[in-house]
């Protein structure tokens, strides 16, 4: 078969689950004949850094102070450069864009895939708009890959994309960097949630928990790490709360690992999820996970096996779930052993890579 060129292309220049999954495969691909190149859709930001920090060649398409029609144009004279096989275009508005531009036959001899990282079947205007949108326009898409199983029925279902144009690939996870301990104290009893602070995350309801916890184990500490997206919303309802002794808010943080090492759980409060990354790095480290039981996590965690699932919003439930591995050893030791293997069998980043070329290569040769 011929040289195949990939253009993965992100939304944001920020560092996301998608953004690690796909930039951690690219660095593992040793493919002769497939080339892989990397951009944001935004100006240079995190993800551009980091890329770059990786040995990759990455590249931001627009300027901050560039006009909508100046960015698709940018976007449009990127992909006749390039001129690749395959755009793999992470987020909606991005999809349309490339949608767009087949219509007007700028750039025909591409074929988009679409990676669609969530489960779009709430009555929100995003995933309201995102059924319509693949509904009537999906037929200029070649192919979707989900992260999660529920994701891809949800596709077949509400979207009317056949069964064969979507396809699942989990996250994959690289092996863990040896961990430097934290240079200042941490909590006997440390708590992790990774995600960026957003409303959909459940932050704010989700200090009910905290509350609960912090009630019966005394020294249970609670580290939130991730960039804050609600303009200090969830800071004031801490503060209300009597919480700024329970609760260290960290910011981004690029070596989460680091983290990890130190803590005893993991939480993911998450109103909405797809298949998070975060997941299987905490698995990976072998600290059990307690999430909620929604979308794509029942299929990352295996109740009362790695982690604890949850009813939605029952955060008296969630209370118990995590008290009742901060004070048995033995059970959440037991999690953490589960949790490495599942990963080590099933989420490499490899076996990602692996199974996005499988599906790369079908599709050109359709």
């Amino acid at each position: 078969m011929s040289s195949m060129k990939i253009l993965i292309l992100f939304s944001s220049s920020d560092i996301g689950g998608v953004e690690k999954s796909l930039t951690r495969m690219v660095t593992v691909s040793n493919e002769k004949d497939v080339c892989y190149v990397m951009a944001s859709f935004a100006p240079a930001g995190r993800w551009f850094d980091w890329a770059k920090e990786l040995g990759l060649s990455p590249h931001a398409l627009v300027s901050a102070d560039q006009s909508f029609l100046s960015r698709i144009w940018s976007l449009i004279k990127f992909i006749q450069k390039v001129r690749p096989n395959v755009i793999y275009v992470c987020g909606l508005r991005q999809a349309l864009y490339l949608r767009l531009i087949k219509i007007f036959n700028f750039n025909s001899y591409f074929k988009i895939v679409h990676a669609v990282r969530w489960n779009p079947d709430s009555s929100s205007r995003l995933d309201r708009g995102f059924r319509y949108i693949e509904r009537y326009t999906g037929f200029l898409v070649s192919y979707y890959i989900t992260n999660s199983d529920i994701a891809r029925r949800t596709l077949i279902k509400m979207c009317n994309i056949a069964p064969e144009k979507c396809s699942v690939v989990h996250n994959g996870v690289s092996p863990p960097k040896k961990a430097d301990v934290l240079e200042r104290a941490v909590k006997n009893n440390s708590i992790l949630y990774i995600a960026n602070l957003h409303p959909v995350k459940g932050h704010i309801p989700f200090l009910e928990t905290v509350e609960r916890v912090v009630e019966r184990v005394e020294d249970a500490h609670f580290f939130f790490i991730g960039r804050d997206e609600m303009g200090g919303c969830l800071q004031s309802a801490i503060k209300s709360r009597y919480l700024e002794k329970n609760i260290t808010l960290t910011g981004f943080v690029s070596d989460v690992e680091r983290y990890l090492s130190n803590a005893k759980i993991t939480v993911l409060p998450s109103l909405h999820e797809g298949s998070p990354t975060a997941i299987l790095e905490s698995l990976q480290s072998g600290v059990p996970v307690v999430a909620h039981d929604i979308d794509g996590i029942p299929e990352l965690i295996d109740h009362e096996k790695d982690g604890l699932l949850v009813s939605f919003q029952n955060y008296e439930e969630y209370a118990d779930g995590i008290i009742s591995l901060l004070l048995n050893e033995e059970r959440r030791y037991q999690y953490g052993q589960n949790g490495k293997m599942k990963v080590l069998n099933h989420f490499t980043i490899e076996q990602c890579a692996r199974k996005h070329l499988m599906l790369m290569r079908g599709i050109l040769e359709k």
